[in-house]
């Protein structure tokens, strides 16, 4: 369904993973971030949806938060913190709401049906642990900590 725009395809012309102008970058960091935002808030109105076409589009939904997942990851994971920070919205929410979406986590009452769409912990197992890991490559080497100059290793001497 998304696929028919191609708006994933059109977002990453957007993308100039090769330029050192960090206000560019950043700008392109708060659009995949808008998008990311717009996409998840999509996926969970529509899930909770009581019709077949609205379960087709969370699917669809779904699908898009996967395939942008890997650009979101690109700039989170860039050196400069000032880039980085900018999808941390985006992934906040996704966090907020994952829990919710994975198969088995809610228990519908017998008033409300169900979600029409719901994800398996495989689905997000790779998400949370790319997030995961570049949590923690920030966390145990800091902006300031100059790991790939030589200058600046440790004397064992």
């Amino acid at each position: 369904m998304l696929d028919q725009l191609q708006m994933l395809r059109r977002l990453e012309t957007c993308v100039h993973r090769n330029s050192v102008d960090h206000s560019l970058l950043e700008k392109e960091a708060n659009l995949f971030n808008g998008v990311g935002e717009v996409a998840l808030e999509a996926y969970v109105d529509l899930r909770l949806q009581a019709d077949a076409q609205s379960a087709a589009c969370a699917q669809a939904a779904w699908e898009f938060i996967k395939a942008l997942m890997p650009f979101v990851f690109w700039f989170f994971s860039h050196s400069e913190y000032q880039i980085a920070v900018h999808v941390e919205p985006y992934l906040t929410q996704f966090f907020m709401r994952v829990k919710a979406f994975v198969a088995g986590a809610e228990q519908p009452s017998p008033d409300q049906p169900g979600p029409v769409h719901t994800v398996s912990l495989d689905q997000v197992r790779p998400i949370l642990m790319q997030t995961l890991q570049l949590i923690i490559g920030r966390t145990a080497f800091p902006d300031w900590f100059q790991h790939h100059d030589p200058n600046h290793e440790d004397d064992d001497r």
